[in-house]
């Protein structure tokens, strides 16, 4: 387990942005309200 997350944060540092949508992603996924309150920007 700790592997594929491994190679999977080694994949995300090659691109910063891809690496931050990442660390957004799971941050919301962990803390549901804070999607809520961030929902409008989120859709564009």
């Amino acid at each position: 387990k700790s592997n594929k997350s491994r190679l999977l944060i080694s994949i995300l540092s090659e691109d910063p942005e891809e690496k931050q949508k990442y660390i957004i992603r799971l941050v919301l996924k962990h803390f549901p309200s804070l999607s809520l309150s961030d929902n409008s920007e989120c859709d564009k």
